[in-house]
């Protein structure tokens, strides 16, 4: 096997609190590389597989099952636009609701919260006895 040159970078993380040390360890086959950039490299490498776990779970790229190269990028763009345009609503939301910590699931919850009465109100209004006595309904 041939041998090659790797960039490490170690840290040592201590908490202040608790007293436990963490070691990290950081690989990179470009040497001209700064400590402070691989870290910085790594961190946002971990943004963007959370990004791809958030288009899994809550925007369809796990159910996509074709793979002529238009398509993939018509459900990529698409995934990602709406985890985007999620990750806006969020941190609005966040703000409005006073809550910091609001997650993807939080907002769809919200979302969802405020479309259902709306539902249930127009199928009262067209068919009220089907809303208030479902045994009417054929």
């Amino acid at each position: 096997m041939p041998a090659f040159l790797l960039n490490v970078v170690s840290t040592k993380a201590t908490n202040l609190k608790t007293g436990k040390v963490a070691y990290r360890h950081l690989f990179s086959n470009d040497l001209q590389l700064d400590a402070q950039t691989m870290m910085a490299y790594y961190t946002l490498r971990f943004q963007i597989e959370f990004d791809f776990r958030d288009a899994k779970q809550h925007f369809g790229l796990h159910k996509f099952k074709n793979y002529h190269q238009t398509q993939l990028n018509n459900m990529f763009n698409l995934a990602f636009l709406a985890l985007v345009a999620a990750k806006v609503w969020q941190q609005q939301w966040a703000i409005k609701l006073k809550q910091p910590k609001l997650s993807l699931l939080d907002l769809k919850t919200i979302i969802k919260a405020q479309k259902k009465p709306r539902k249930h109100f127009k199928i009262a209004q067209k068919q009220p006895k089907c809303f208030f006595k479902p045994r009417f309904c054929g």
